[in-house]
């Protein structure tokens, strides 16, 4: 009787540790690609959260297959940065600003995640057609662009 009651409770217990073994496989899956060719493209702010935000609404960035990213704020000079991606982790060069990065594709949008290392601010973009650009307005101050540091 005894027994059967251990080999019971072991089954119901190795079941569940196979739930949430299976559970958790597909939650790290939902985290995004960071695949660095992921990256090459077009990109626009549309949400940032953290301690600092004080990145201009807006903040346009091109991301090259030469590792150079153009930076822009709206009605400013754009300016550029070498970058690099790897192991999900994007870093500007010139600043040493680096950012964990996830890229999420949907049949209607995709989307970069950036999840700042060492500046506390968390970057939202949505990829953009650059003859398309009509995202909502964000709130933020305006000064400064995501590869500076903090003033």
């Amino acid at each position: 009787m005894i027994k059967t009651f251990f080999k019971i409770s072991y089954s119901i217990l190795s079941l569940v540790f196979l739930s949430i073994s299976i559970l958790s496989c597909s939650l790290f899956q939902e985290h995004g690609s960071t695949n660095p060719g992921d990256l090459i493209g077009s990109w626009e702010l549309y949400r940032q959260t953290g301690a600092l935000q004080d990145v201009c609404p807006q903040e346009r960035i091109t991301f090259r297959t030469d590792s150079i990213a153009t930076l822009q704020c709206p009605n400013k000079p754009s300016i550029t940065r070498h970058y690099s991606a790897k192991n999900g982790i994007l870093t500007y060069k010139e600043t040493g600003i680096s950012f964990d990065f996830y890229i999420f594709k949907t049949t209607s949008e995709t989307r970069l995640e950036l999840y700042g290392k060492n500046v506390s601010r968390n970057l939202f973009y949505y990829k953009v057609n650059l003859t398309n650009s009509t995202e909502p307005d964000i709130e933020g101050s305006g000064a400064n662009n995501s590869s500076e540091n903090i003033k």
